[in-house]
């Protein structure tokens, strides 16, 4: 059997998180809106709860802790559903490898934000019935949202030449192509709708508050890349940056994830230093920007600890025993991360 080990270190610390306070509740609510909707995009009802398990509704809760809880029960199920949409293009054999077959479904999928579609497509269907829920989102918001949802459809296209084997993906495509695929960019709409705030027009004014999303956004694609890479490798995805380094540069595994360490720690600094960078000049006397950019820096966080939790990544059964840092043991079947005294944090200066 397969077996990989490295040293994990604590990631750095340098932003807060914290958890919703209507998170019991409200994961809840949105597991029963996937039995209640979701099942037909399953093969069976087993399938279904092992979905389930994996705790997708946590997420947001702990990404989007100031949400009321109708907005966060909005985001819950969409994204609930974004995970299954997610799951089909990369494992069901016609979407993940067939470009015919996805640009079929994913010209359903973008008509369906656009109140277009009266496609047979389930998923389709699906998606503008969650999508109706964002009553609340102004039009510029919408057009961001639609626009980059689309945009996440496209890398959704770009990853079926890599997944076909057709071509080898290195690190830096790979970054390039998540950086859209991975749906990133329409979560960040999410916190202004959970906030009941819009801040469009200040990014159209001050691109410097729109270009903050990168290093959030890469920070989040990169923990993610470590975290899931027992998920992605042993169920045969290439597009995991931890394996394309791998791959495509000869490194271990201990190389790779040292690589990517250093660079979250290094985004993890560069987003701070934008964000008060702008709250410095004429946009810190914003309340709504200040409000959002704390939440930007709690997604990432929120986003990370959820990466720990959830069953999706580390196996079925799994439960964390709250470790951060430590030798990390993967394999098919589990993650095992056990104490180790002598792994410090990644350097800081």
């Amino acid at each position: 059997m397969e077996t990989f080990q490295f040293r994990l270190r604590e990631f750095p610390d340098l932003l807060p998180w914290r958890q919703s306070p209507f998170s019991a509740e409200t994961e809840q609510k949105s597991n029963q809106w996937v039995r209640n909707h979701l099942g037909g995009l399953f093969p069976d009802a087993a399938q279904l709860e092992e979905f389930i398990d994996c705790r997708l509704a946590l997420w947001p809760c702990l990404a989007y802790p100031d949400a009321s809880p109708e907005r966060l029960l909005a985001i819950c199920n969409w994204n609930q559903l974004w995970f299954r949409l997610d799951d089909l293009a990369t494992y069901d054999p016609q979407l993940s490898t067939s470009k015919e077959s996805a640009r079929k479904a994913y010209v359903h999928l973008k008509n369906a934000l656009c109140h277009t579609t009266d496609s047979d497509y389930l998923p389709a269907r699906l998606a503008t019935m969650a999508w109706q829920a964002f009553s609340g989102l102004s039009n510029s918001q919408r057009t961001r949202f639609v626009g980059a949802y689309g945009d996440m459809l496209d890398g959704f296209m770009s990853e079926v030449t890599y997944r076909s084997g057709a071509s080898e993906c290195d690190f830096d495509t790979c970054m390039d192509i998540h950086r859209v695929s991975g749906g990133m960019t329409w979560t960040l709409v999410h916190l202004e709708y959970g906030l009941g705030i819009d801040v469009s027009t200040q990014m159209k004014s001050h691109p410097e508050l729109e270009e903050i999303s990168r290093p959030a956004i890469d920070h989040t694609l990169l923990t993610n890349a470590i975290l899931a890479f027992r998920k992605e490798y042993f169920t045969g995805d290439p597009m995991n940056p931890v394996a394309c380094l791998i791959r495509s540069r000869g490194w271990d595994i201990q190389r790779s994830v040292d690589h990517v360490q250093e660079l979250i720690l290094d985004l993890e600094k560069e987003f701070i230093a934008r964000r008060d960078r702008i709250l410095a000049g004429e946009l810190g006397q914003d309340p709504e920007v200040c409000s959002y950019l704390d939440a930007v820096g709690r997604w990432m966080k929120g986003t990370l600890r959820w990466q720990f939790i959830s069953p999706r990544y580390h196996g079925r059964g799994w439960e964390w025993n709250g470790l951060t840092s430590g030798w990390v043991t993967i394999t098919p079947q589990r993650t095992v991360i056990t104490p180790s005294p002598q792994i410090g944090p990644v350097s800081l200066p």
